[in-house]
């Protein structure tokens, strides 16, 4: 197992997402008797691989590295929002979000975290399948030691 695992290892810190590279830090392999294991020890690893579906924001204090790395700006432009009404089918205009959280004096950057938070509570977040990038390039890998091994065992 460690001939194989450890290339997978660092192949899947490769394919991870680069924002910070905590994610990536976070990846580490076991060795066991019978097999081995590439895991990572940060929480957020299952969202980025599988995605997020909607109904739930992120936490606007996780959000707000992001936006300041990202430099995500509002400048002036007004982020239009449209409301529905179930019974009469009816479409109204919000006001922005910017314009609400304005009135109640957050900083562009937290406004932008309530901003992508809210989107993300709307439409989720698309996945982001690295571990399953890098298990399907290691297969033919798998495929040649497994090839190996049967010959090894042929020849005894």
């Amino acid at each position: 197992f460690p001939v194989t695992i450890e290339p997978q290892a660092e192949m899947v810190k490769n394919e991870a997402p680069k924002d910070t590279g905590v994610l990536a830090s976070g990846i580490y392999h076991t060795v066991y008797k019978d097999y081995a294991e590439v895991k990572s020890n940060k929480d957020y690893a299952y969202n980025v691989e599988k995605g997020r579906k909607p109904g739930k924001g992120v936490p606007i204090e996780a959000l707000k590295g992001w936006v300041r790395r990202k430099g995500f700006n509002l400048g002036s432009k007004m982020v239009k929002l449209y409301a529905k009404n179930r019974k009469t089918g009816k479409v109204y205009r919000l006001k922005s979000p910017k314009a609400i959280y304005q009135n109640k004096k957050y900083d562009d950057v937290t406004i932008a975290a309530m901003i992508l938070s809210r989107r993300i509570k709307q439409r989720g977040i698309k996945p982001n399948p690295f571990f399953e990038r890098t298990e399907t390039k290691m297969i033919p890998r798998y495929r040649e030691l497994a090839k190996e091994i049967i010959k090894n065992i042929i020849k005894k």
